[in-house]
């Protein structure tokens, strides 16, 4: 599945773990395209494991509330 970041003022905090008080790994930008590997409740939260698709180096937790579905990324091979 793939999401998009929609509505989050600045930057959303890509995590290191499904809480709050994890480490911050990186800050996305609004509209960043992401991969989820997996998705759980934490906290009274849904969070999703997610990495950039283009290459996988950046892996990290964030929270649905400011993700959205969206169609997997059509191949420009």
């Amino acid at each position: 599945m793939f999401v998009e970041i929609t509505g989050a003022a600045g930057a959303l905090v890509l995590r290191d773990g499904p809480t709050k008080g994890a480490s911050i790994v990186a800050r996305l930008d609004d509209r960043t395209l992401l991969h989820t590997i997996g998705c759980q409740m934490a906290a009274g939260r849904k969070w999703c494991e997610v990495e950039l698709p283009e290459d996988g180096s950046v892996k990290g937790w964030v929270g649905m509330t400011n993700l959205r579905v969206v169609p997997a990324p059509t191949p420009t091979n």
